[in-house]
């Protein structure tokens, strides 16, 4: 192989190492942003069970000081 044709083979090599990396990049970020927004979905959740639990509790209380 002359030393042409592997300068040539060596920089293709290296666009499609670069390319495979951006390509890599944007899964990770895609990857980031899906786990991002389960553990939004995830605490918005918890927020509206504590709250509903909280308000049913205090419904109960309620109840039960307008028996007594």
């Amino acid at each position: 192989m002359s030393s042409g044709r592997k300068t040539q083979s060596y920089q293709s090599h290296l666009l499609v190492l670069k390319d495979r990396e951006r390509t890599l990049g944007r899964v990770q970020h895609c990857q980031y942003q899906s786990h991002l927004l389960v553990l939004k979905v995830h605490r918005t959740l918890a927020i509206l069970i504590l709250t509903t639990m909280y308000q049913s509790h205090l419904l109960v209380l309620k109840a039960k000081t307008t028996r007594a």
